[in-house]
Formats: C-alpha cells, sequence, structure tokens
C-alpha cells in the first residue's frame, strides 16, 4: 500500500503506535551559526524556490521533514525540506 493511502489515524490502528510529542532528541545539540557560504546560497535561492509553488502546477509530497518543532505531528517550524523531483 502507497503512503499517500494511510493518515496518521489509520497508521496509529493499523501499527499500534503511539505518538511521543516530546522527545527532544535534539535537546543536547548546541546550535551553530550558519556558514557566509549558505546565507549567501539561501538568499540567492530561496525567493526562487518560494516563487515556484504549488499554485505554478506542482503537486506531491514531501519526503523528509527536520524540524526543532515539539510537535512533529503538526509541524510549525520545519527547517529542512527535501523532495525528490521526477522530470
Amino acid at each position: 500500500m502507497a503512503y499517500s493511502n494511510f493518515t496518521l489515524e489509520t497508521v496509529l490502528t493499523t501499527f499500534q503506535l503511539e505518538i511521543v510529542e516530546s522527545a527532544d532528541i535534539f535537546a543536547s545539540i548546541e546550535s551553530v551559526e550558519p556558514s557566509p557560504e549558505l546565507i549567501v546560497a539561501l538568499r540567492k535561492k530561496v525567493p526562487v524556490a518560494a516563487a515556484i509553488n504549488a499554485e505554478k502546477g506542482l503537486t506531491g509530497m514531501c519526503d523528509f521533514l527536520v524540524s526543532l518543532s515539539p510537535m512533529q505531528s503538526l509541524l510549525q517550524t520545519p527547517v529542512i525540506a527535501l523532495v525528490e523531483a521526477k522530470k
């Protein structure tokens, strides 16, 4: 069955899972400042990425999100979004 056929509720029931919202696995990791190169790259590329959105005909699902949000079932502060581009 495809991942897109599941909802959070069906996954919890089917696989007998439990949501743990406060795992805080990154609590002991110190923050680091982004490098000057990363800042330049983001300033250049983020406006382009933000301008090309689903309203422009792109559809699909994000493959991975890495976030500092304490609630993982509903992300409020995504840090990294990873998607696979086809065609």
